[in-house]
């Protein structure tokens, strides 16, 4: 039997990545990780529909409420855009995992989506994510192998630098801005151009 409660305990860990500190934002952001693990892992197959599309609508309004919150603070998500462009690649890591989590609330936000990228491309959140990308394609060891031929060093290369296992935080971080980076194209391609 799966102990529900020893998990929100014990093996749940809430990473308070801007340090947020308004109650209501906070218990809204807890509310909705509950209920969604409640309807999809815990209870999903015991309890009848009408109550998961009463799940499915507080889920709904919490997620327009806490990206309300963040159209309302756009600091807080210049301060996200920033942290992309940290050097510490934990820092950028984590503000690119908030900003994918703050994308999944906007999913079913028809409107609101709109208005939310549009403010992201207009704290030039596209630029942020060309620098994570160019840098993550400068550390591939693919990188080294194309720039010793370019400069005719091949025999300055050992093998065993071209190891063809990448780290797999940069692969996150590749993938998850690219997800960000591929929903702001699909709504607002006219803010690209």
């Amino acid at each position: 039997m799966i102990k529900h409660r020893n998990f929100f305990k014990e093996s749940l860990k809430f990473n308070n990545f801007l340090s947020l500190d308004d109650p209501t934002l906070l218990t809204r952001i807890h509310m909705n990780y509950r209920l969604a693990y409640l309807r999809d892992t815990a209870i999903g197959r015991f309890i009848e529909e009408i109550t998961i599309k009463h799940i499915n609508i507080m889920i709904h309004f919490n997620n327009s409420e806490i990206v309300q919150y963040f159209l309302n603070q756009k600091l807080l998500l210049k301060k996200v855009i920033d942290n992309m462009l940290s050097d510490e690649l934990i820092i950028q890591n984590e503000a690119v995992l908030f900003l994918v989590e703050l994308i999944q609330c906007c999913k079913d936000l028809i409107q609101t989506r709109f208005y939310f990228y549009e403010c992201l491309c207009d704290l030039n959140i596209v630029e942020a994510i060309e620098q994570i990308l160019v840098k993550i394609t400068h550390y591939t060891e693919y990188n080294k192998y194309l720039e010793s031929l370019k400069q005719d060093k091949l025999s300055e290369l050992h093998p065993e630098d071209l190891s063809h296992e990448d780290d797999p935080l940069l692969e996150k971080l590749k993938i998850n801005s690219i997800e960000i980076l591929i929903n702001i194209i699909s709504v607002v391609p006219s803010k690209l151009l």
